[in-house]
């Protein structure tokens, strides 16, 4: 009996801990951009310190094309991008800097390699920003629907 009762402590004491880490999307800087309609692309206002959503493609193509191997050249595109990265994580509100920095940690030394790959991690963000803006907007919608009914 004791032993059940200990068994079920532990498993109240985990769904709590888990229960803090969940969001309330309705909450979010993300959702009130659907709300308000806001969902242009990302850095639509040509932000010059970060790469615009259109920039990546291009700024991507010209650096496998040139193979940009000279340090001086290519720390201004690894700057760009790592900042570029981090811009889409607080956009889509992912668990802030700590996704940042161990992604940072992987990619950590300037060079066209790592450049690049921040440019694609970059991309996938954009993709994701989509599909949450997209999944967003459709609970938006099916909430509304439901409060009808």
């Amino acid at each position: 009996m004791r032993n059940n009762y200990n068994e079920h402590q532990e498993n109240l004491k985990a769904k709590t801990k888990k229960q803090k880490n969940i969001i309330d999307w309705k909450e979010t800087l993300l959702y009130s951009r659907i709300l308000k309609g806001e969902t242009k692309k990302f850095n639509h206002g040509a932000e010059n310190s970060y790469f615009t959503e259109d920039e990546l493609d291009s700024v991507l193509e010209m650096i496998q094309e040139k193979g940009i191997e000279e340090p001086d050249l290519i720390k201004p595109f690894y700057l760009k991008s790592s900042l570029t990265l981090l811009k889409l994580i607080e956009y889509c509100e992912l668990s802030g800097t700590k996704y940042y920095d161990s992604i940072m940690e992987l990619y950590k030394d300037v060079n066209i390699e790592n450049t690049l790959k921040l440019l694609i991690r970059s991309k996938q963000l954009c993709s994701v920003k989509d599909i949450l803006l997209q999944l967003l907007n459709d609970i938006s919608k099916r909430e509304e629907i439901s409060e009808k009914i």
